[in-house]
């Protein structure tokens, strides 16, 4: 009788209402965008492709960049705003790229300001060495004729760990020596002209490094005075500390870090202890630690660092578990929103079935949970493969799109 005089009483249009109210509640921050794809999923399982990353194009396109259907290929794939395969890119909306001694490993991927798509790798030859490798792709998935070598540049024994677009067209990398060649891993950047050339202008011959032993930085930043900034991350787990070195425009390693702010920022690699430039020059570095009183289950813990490497008390870095205690979580991606808040995107592993979700967590400017997001401040799920979040891009219009090996997802910002 309730429900009889409910309905009574509020009318069709009422009705609507009261379901258009319930219908924005349950589609609210964190949600899957039930216009892309299928509930806000696409699955990439019969494209051949297994993508890590993804950028967005100026016509609001996404193109997604990962593993290709061979060991020695890679793939790029676009799709619409809707998530439709754009059959325009490439062969029917794939490129793949064949490489002879090849193994895939690291990924760092931008879109330069025509709409052309950079990519960056780290290559493991036959021979055991790391190489730089980067593609450049035309706006519809063709290989640029006009960059390096037919569209690829490689620069042999320096692994890669950061790839920053200039202003002016340059390109930077971050990287180190090859360990695998009996060296040791000093911090270094290599710049390329906009057409893949080595800028024999910066540091030697195009490569300028720190002394000896330094790591390999895990983000880049150009600063309004043309410096570089670099952050590097030694350790692991609790044991995770950064360091920040400062190089000039032409290459020379500076005595101190001076305080300007960026304007460029790198885009980072999927790891689990990754860093990231805000717009003001302040750093973050979200990485897994142990659970408190645990020593096989991890929490995630994000902080804040000034530019020359002190801690910001004002940013919260309390450990957070992206799902239930007694799990496993694990930080791969990191993006930030318009209005300053962080989002991260990793895995979350239950310890006692083996089951593999995907999930992210959006902290405030203070580095607390976002309450309003998802499930107090973090969203748990599953995606084909037991795949999770290894990539993330927050959209011209604010929603967040995430990479994974299996599927591309979106979900609501607000």
């Amino acid at each position: 009788m309730r429900k009889i005089w409910l309905d009574a009483a509020v009318g069709l249009p009422g009705f609507a209402l009261l379901f258009s109210f319930c219908y924005a509640q349950a589609q609210g921050p964190g949600s899957l965008d039930p216009s892309f794809g299928t509930g806000g999923i696409v699955s990439t399982s019969s494209t051949g492709v297994a993508p890590l990353y993804a950028i967005q194009q100026s016509t609001g396109d996404l193109v997604a960049f990962g593993q290709g259907p061979a060991p020695d290929s890679i793939g790029l794939l676009r799709y619409s705003e809707s998530g439709q395969l754009d059959t325009s890119f490439g062969a029917n909306g794939i490129t793949i790229t064949f490489m002879s001694s090849y193994a895939f490993t690291k990924v760092a991927m931008a879109v330069q300001p025509n709409d052309d798509i950079l990519v960056l790798n780290e290559v493991i030859t036959s021979t055991g060495e790391n190489d730089i490798t980067l593609f450049r792709y035309t706006p519809d998935g063709g290989l640029d004729p006009s960059f390096g070598d037919a569209g690829i540049v490689q620069t042999t024994g320096f692994g890669a760990s950061a790839l920053l677009l200039q202003p002016n067209g340059q390109i930077v990398v971050g990287g180190g020596g090859d360990a695998a060649l009996g060296g040791t891993l000093p911090t270094t950047l290599v710049r390329y002209n906009s057409d893949g050339k080595l800028d024999k202008s910066f540091g030697t011959g195009g490569i300028a490094q720190a002394p000896t032993g330094t790591p390999q930085p895990a983000a880049l930043a150009i600063l309004s005075n043309g410096d570089y900034l670099s952050v590097a991350l030694e350790g692991s787990g609790n044991e995770t500390k950064s360091s920040v070195q400062e190089f000039n425009s032409a290459g020379v390693l500076q005595s101190a870090v001076t305080k300007a702010k960026p304007t460029a920022i790198s885009a980072n690699f999927n790891t689990a202890a990754l860093a990231l430039f805000q717009s003001t020059g302040k750093y973050i570095v979200a990485t897994s630690v142990n659970e408190t009183g645990q020593s096989l289950t991890q929490e995630v813990e994000a902080a804040r660092f000034a530019e020359n490497g002190k801690t910001d008390p004002t940013f919260s870095s309390t450990p957070f578990s992206f799902g239930a205690a007694g799990n496993e979580s694990l930080p791969y991606a990191a993006a930030f929103q318009s209005n300053g808040q962080l989002v991260l995107g990793g895995r979350l592993l239950n310890s006692e079935s083996g089951v593999v979700d995907y999930a992210l967590a959006r902290l405030d400017s203070n580095g607390k949970l976002d309450s309003a997001f998802g499930n107090g401040g973090t969203v748990t799920g599953s995606l084909p493969g037991d795949a999770w979040v290894t990539g993330l891009l927050i959209q011209k219009d604010g929603n967040i799109v995430a990479a994974s090996a299996s599927a591309i997802a979106r979900f609501l910002a607000n």
